[in-house]
Parts: C-alpha cells; structure tokens; sequence
C-alpha cells in the first residue's frame, strides 16, 4: 500500500518586521457532529425549561435555577468548542521585540504578548502521552496544548495545536531563524 505525505496544516508569511504563523484549529468530525446534535437538545432546553417556569409546569426553585444557569454555561462552552473546530484559527506572530500567540474565531481573540529579551529555550515537546495509545499523530480533537513550547520566566508556554511533529520542527526552525539569527 502507497502512503501519501500529509500537506502543511500551517501557513508562513514573513516580511521585513514580522513573521506570522497562521495554523488552523484542530477538529475532530465525531466530536463536531456530537456537539451538533447536543447543541439542538441544549437549544431545547434553554427554550422549553424557561417557557415551563413561567407557565407554572415546573417550580422554579433553586435547584432548577441552578441547573438553567449551569445548562447555560455548558451550552456557551459548547458553542464555543464547535466554532472553534469549525473556524478557529491560532496565530503566532514574532517581531523582534515581541512573540504573540493569539486563539481566534473568526476575527476575535486575544493575544497574549510575549517579550522576547525573556525566552529561552525555544524547543519542540515530545507529548508521548498520546504515543502509549498507539497514536502516530497528536491527537487532532484536544484540548491540550500544541507540540511548540518556550520558557518565559518561571513558565513554560506551549502552542502549536494540532501540528505533527515534523511540520512543529521546521516552524521551530523558522521561528529560531527568525529572532536569533537576523
């Protein structure tokens, strides 16, 4: 049996005052198709419990409140996981000065800035957690940081979701090349 290479899931541009990394979030079909068809039950609920409050069919206690604004939070959680597998993106942009990693959807999301004079040790991290389940690849459902990581002070950063590992060390590679080298 022939095996085709994977493509790139990460897109490099670079010009004169900044590299920009741009990789696609990682998804999973039976993960996003499960959350679908929550959402439509979640949608149910946030409908129909309220609308049962209010004409008297169901009390509302505490217990009941509590379980709506649970039932709430759970549903903006989940909305929040399918749009970020559907169109989620994480982008990595390197200045001189600054290293900011920034987890959008759409056009929104914040980035966090990192000055650069503080990190070191700019590697690729080995997850082999993934690799005592027989896994080759890191999982592309996770919520688990990417393979890239820094230290930055007293903490480690890490970033880079979904990334196999060789496509992780060629962007080490750039980014290194990137900020120490020129």
């Amino acid at each position: 049996m022939r095996l085709w290479p994977f493509g790139r899931r990460s897109r490099v541009t670079r010009s004169r005052d900044e590299l920009t990394i741009s990789i696609p979030a990682p998804g999973n079909i039976f993960i996003l198709l499960f959350l679908s068809v929550w959402l439509v039950a979640w949608a149910a609920g946030e409908v129909l419990v309220p609308w049962q409050m209010v004409t008297g069919e169901i009390a509302p206690g505490t217990f009941m409140i509590s379980w709506f604004v649970g039932w709430t939070i759970a549903g903006g959680l989940a909305i929040y996981g399918w749009l970020w597998m559907v169109r989620g993106r994480e982008t990595i942009r390197v200045t001189r000065d600054v290293l900011g990693i920034r987890h959008r959807v759409w056009r929104r999301g914040v980035e966090q800035q990192f000055d650069v004079a503080h990190i070191s040790d700019l590697r690729l991290v080995d997850d082999a957690s993934w690799h005592r389940f027989g896994e080759d690849d890191p999982p592309h459902y996770s919520w688990r940081e990417g393979p890239l990581a820094f230290d930055y002070g007293d903490r480690t950063v890490r970033f880079g979701k979904g990334l196999r590992e060789a496509e992780a060390r060629e962007l080490v590679d750039e980014i290194s090349r990137y900020l120490f080298n020129s």
